[in-house]
């Protein structure tokens, strides 16, 4: 089992929302309000830094992980300029 991290623009949050539920991913938790600094710059919900990130958290089979993946990938595509969406995936070693 894998933990997929997902972060990404508070923007396109619908988006990530309505991909979960085409992949029929059952189990997430999202954190919102997310600020901090990455490949697309600041994200401080202030003035001078707008916006924030959201923060996905999913536990995944292997099977699941690619075609997951994938979909993130697709959903970049779709914007004419590719908000910043980024994974990481980590071992799991108990769920319970």
């Amino acid at each position: 089992m894998k933990l997929v991290v997902v972060v990404y623009e508070a923007g396109v949050d619908d988006s990530v929302t309505e991909l979960l539920g085409k992949l029929g991913v059952s189990g997430w938790t999202k954190l919102e309000g997310a600020t901090g600094m990455g490949h697309k710059g600041l994200r401080l919900g202030t003035p001078i830094w707008p916006g924030t990130n959201n923060v996905l958290l999913v536990a995944m089979d292997e099977q699941g992980l690619l075609p997951f993946l994938d979909a993130l990938e697709d959903l970049k595509r779709e914007y004419r300029k590719p908000p910043a969406v980024f994974a990481f995936v980590v071992p799991v070693e108990a769920v319970r």
